[in-house]
């Protein structure tokens, strides 16, 4: 286990994965206390190329009908136009299966930022005000909760939000899954993302020796496949990138920058397989990926 992703891409998958796996936390999250068994998944689908694949989780209130919960995560505030795909792919979320989907922002650092947007403009004229808004969570405000509350297996999680995380820190976090009521699942997957999260700072062998009588439990569960699923995908789609990108140096020279951004951003393993057996075809890189 050794995948050393770009830091928000990583969060934003391994916090999902966890969400799959424990869906009414994402709801309790949001303020909405919700049974596991009234909840299914739904896919979500992918409208703009940076957002990662999502499923998101459903609730089937037998009062009021199917509601679904888009969660997006960030580690700083977003930019205008990532916020606006967020709401896009909410909205594109409850077109497709014809039900609400709700979106939660979560912010998992402070930092030195002032605000956090949980709102778009559309209109920069009073007159004709129109905007998307939704939920946000600041996770730092929710600390007394995710310690000593119902949020608890996402103890992990606060520690993304700290300058440093040392030995200490992981083993303090893992004490406080220890002595919590959780049923297995939610300590299993608590106990992963935690594992997860420490392997940001510190090495594997610290991580197990931390873990120690734990490492079977947690290699069980289903958030660290999913991480090791993604990281076999990850080395496989870096490693038909790199194919691609030298053969087509070898055949028409060096990219333009804008052939290597759209090798780079490909996201699909089909898709670079197509490619690889293009290249002896192809007789530029335009030709090769239009």
């Amino acid at each position: 286990m050794r995948r050393k992703p770009a830091p928000h891409k990583a969060v934003d998958i391994d916090l999902k994965q966890f969400f799959n796996h424990l869906p009414h936390l994402a709801w309790r999250l949001a303020g909405v206390e919700v049974a596991p068994g009234a909840i299914r998944l739904a896919d979500a689908t992918i409208v703009v190329r940076e957002l990662h694949p999502d499923r998101f989780p459903v609730w089937e209130d037998p009062e009021q009908g199917p509601e679904g919960l888009l969660v997006e995560i960030f580690m700083d505030p977003p930019s205008r136009e990532d916020l606006l795909a967020c709401f896009i792919k909410a909205l594109q979320a409850s077109a497709d299966h014809k039900m609400p989907v709700s979106l939660l922002l979560v912010y998992l650092r402070k930092g030195d930022r002032a605000t956090f947007p949980d709102q778009v403009e559309l209109s920069r004229r009073s007159e004709l005000s129109t905007g998307c808004y939704c939920r946000k969570v600041h996770l730092w405000e929710e600390r007394e909760a995710v310690l000593n509350g119902p949020l608890l297996p996402l103890a992990g999680v606060l520690l993304l939000g700290e300058p440093a995380v040392g030995e200490v820190e992981v083993a303090e976090t893992l004490a406080a899954l220890n002595a919590g009521d959780l049923d297995a699942v939610e300590y299993r997957e608590g106990a992963a993302l935690l594992f997860l999260v420490g392997l940001r700072s510190l090495t594997e062998a610290v991580m197990q020796r931390l873990f120690r009588g734990r490492m079977n439990e947690v290699m069980q569960s289903t958030t660290i496949q999913g991480w090791i699923d993604e990281a076999r995908l990850e080395e496989r789609l870096a490693e038909r990138r790199w194919m691609i990108l030298r053969q087509g140096t070898a055949r028409f020279g060096d990219p333009d920058p804008r052939s290597r951004r759209t090798v780079e951003r490909i996201e699909d393993p089909e898709r670079l397989a197509e490619l690889i057996d293009r290249l002896v075809q192809a007789g530029s890189w335009k030709e090769l990926l239009a």
